[in-house]
């Protein structure tokens, strides 16, 4: 069977279910990584070869980390978000006062 990234509708859903679980039991035993071979251990024992293919802990990893990065930019997103809301507070209460 091929090792492929997740790249079917199925694969990404298992990834997105799977991967905050993995990263709450890292954080659980103190550890700042997920444990990636357990990960795909556990992916490789379900994979059908038709709507999810078997990966290698190093595909895992860089998967992972690419969605590590999205969730980075969208926490980020969201504290700009409240800061900009802020800043424009002033300007609302005056516009409100007139």
């Amino acid at each position: 069977m091929p090792v492929l990234p997740p790249t079917t509708p199925e694969a990404r859903k298992y990834f997105f279910s799977q991967a905050p679980r993995f990263a709450a039991i890292a954080s659980s035993q103190g550890k700042m990584k997920i444990d990636y071979e357990a990960f795909a251990q556990e992916w490789n024992r379900s994979a059908d070869g038709k709507e999810r293919f078997y990966i290698t802990t190093e595909v895992l990893a860089g998967y992972a980390k690419t969605w590590e990065k999205v969730n980075n930019i969208r926490a980020s997103q969201e504290l700009i978000a409240d800061k900009l809301d802020l800043t424009t507070l002033p300007f609302r209460l005056n516009q409100a006062a007139e």
